[in-house]
């Protein structure tokens, strides 16, 4: 593949033209191929010409997007959706501006070669970064003589509101995911990372909302992406978007997810957000997205503790009965287990007729795993069963403890056992046969 940047800032506007001829005479080598079959007879000379034609537009796009190794799959999907119809994408944590230049990539190459002529293609880049903001300028006015593409850069933060806020900026681009606000609620500080070359510095904020309601159409004239990268903010900023309807405008969300950056007491109603986010989306708009990519990426979501889950898990278990260390279920828990059980018996995986009116994907695979469960009934029905197989002993566990000196048999809330909890995990999960999946977390 033709790795290199084609547009990278030491070339002239326009100076996408070798990659447009590259991957031109790759689209035309592909095309033989129709042409080939319709010469043996094997299709019709009409087949043969939209073969053709198809085959060129599949050989351009892989070969544009693979230009940049920060173009993916994703985003080649939502540019030829609805190839016709204007484009609107926010870069928000645009960096260096590499994921940007994807776009522009692809809409002079389409425009070179017939394909999407029509589209016009605008892309707002969000940076606070001072370092970044000679190469942004330098990258906007380059692309300009991209037939029918605009970038904007906006060299500001996003947030809530309108004003200022002090930040963690840092020199070495390749450390430039550790730059964020400076404030209480990160699990990194300005201390720790002055080793990076951390600055601190006063950046104007914009409230990321207002932006959206006046650039981006609610109407559906545009197709409109939405790439969110914001080290750990986006735990702050999503409820407030979400409660001013600025998601719902979005046919394609990109959302970089950042939990091991937030402090640990916090983590738990942030990875709730998380979890809960695709959902919200999903059944909260009225034309809800067409996809949702969570870039869950490993080191910054996984094998870090989140302080409370354990206990979370356990109260929402199935309990042990006190002489296995838990104690006696009330009347109606039992009844409700039944009306599960009932469920599992009953109905079967056509029955569930289950339709995502969004599709999730993500870069582990685990960051759908929770979406994709609410359709797939074998491995809920799996997950269910072997939750009453192995019952909790929350007394034992240390969930709850007994009240002393009490004429009934009370119980309040405790912290658990976190050895004994992990204890219990691991007698559980060693055997592979009990997994649910590969690579589970339990």
């Amino acid at each position: 593949r033709h790795r290199s940047h084609p547009l990278s800032h030491s070339q002239p506007a326009g100076g996408v033209a070798d990659t447009g001829l590259h991957c031109g005479m790759l689209a035309a080598a592909t095309a033989l191929v129709a042409v080939g079959l319709a010469e043996k007879g094997q299709v019709s000379a009409r087949a043969a010409l939209r073969l053709k034609r198809q085959k060129q537009h599949q050989a351009i796009f892989k070969c544009l997007w693979s230009s940049s190794s920060w173009c993916s799959g994703v985003e080649m999907e939502a540019f030829k959706f609805e190839p016709t119809v204007p484009m609107i994408v926010l870069d928000v944590g645009a960096n260096s501006g590499e994921w940007s230049q994807c776009w522009a990539v692809a809409q002079d190459g389409a425009a070179a070669y017939s394909l999407e002529r029509k589209r016009e293609l605008k892309v707002f880049a969000f940076e606070p970064q001072p370092q970044f903001r000679a190469s942004l300028d330098a990258m906007t006015s380059q692309f300009s003589g991209v037939q029918g593409f605009n970038m904007t850069f906006v060299p500001a933060a996003v947030s809530k509101a309108d004003g200022e806020a002090e930040f963690i900026s840092v020199a070495n681009a390749g450390e430039s995911a550790k730059a964020g606000f400076n404030k209480h609620g990160l699990s990194h500080n300005f201390n720790d990372l002055k080793k990076f070359g951390a600055t601190l510095t006063k950046v104007q904020t914009i409230d990321l909302a207002r932006y959206i309601d006046e650039y981006v159409p609610a109407d559906g004239s545009t197709n409109n992406f939405l790439k969110l990268d914001v080290e750990g903010a986006e735990y702050e900023l999503l409820p407030w978007l979400i409660m001013q309807g600025s998601l719902c405008r979005f046919d394609y969300i990109m959302m970089e997810w950042h939990l091991n950056m937030v402090a640990p007491p916090e983590r738990l109603q942030a990875l709730a957000l998380q979890i809960s986010f695709h959902s919200q989306m999903e059944k909260g708009c009225r034309k809800p997205p067409k996809m949702i990519y969570h870039e869950d990426f490993a080191a910054n979501n996984y094998a870090l503790p989140v302080p409370g889950l354990q206990a979370l898990a356990l109260e929402h278990s199935a309990w042990a009965p006190t002489q296995k260390g838990g104690f006696k279920k009330s009347r109606k828990t039992a009844e409700y287990e039944k009306q599960d059980n009932t469920y599992f018996r009953d109905n079967s995986p056509q029955s569930m007729n289950c339709t995502r009116r969004t599709r999730c994907d993500s870069k582990t695979g685990w960051g759908c795993f929770h979406v994709n469960m609410s359709c797939d009934y074998a491995t809920s029905r799996l997950a269910w069963e072997q939750a009453i197989t192995h019952r909790a002993p929350v007394v034992e566990l240390g969930l709850f403890r007994k009240v002393e000196n009490s004429s009934i048999a009370k119980v309040t809330r405790s912290m658990p056992s976190l050895a004994a909890t992990a204890c219990k995990c691991v007698e559980v999960t060693n055997d592979p046969g009990k997994r649910t999946r590969a690579g589970d977390f339990n």
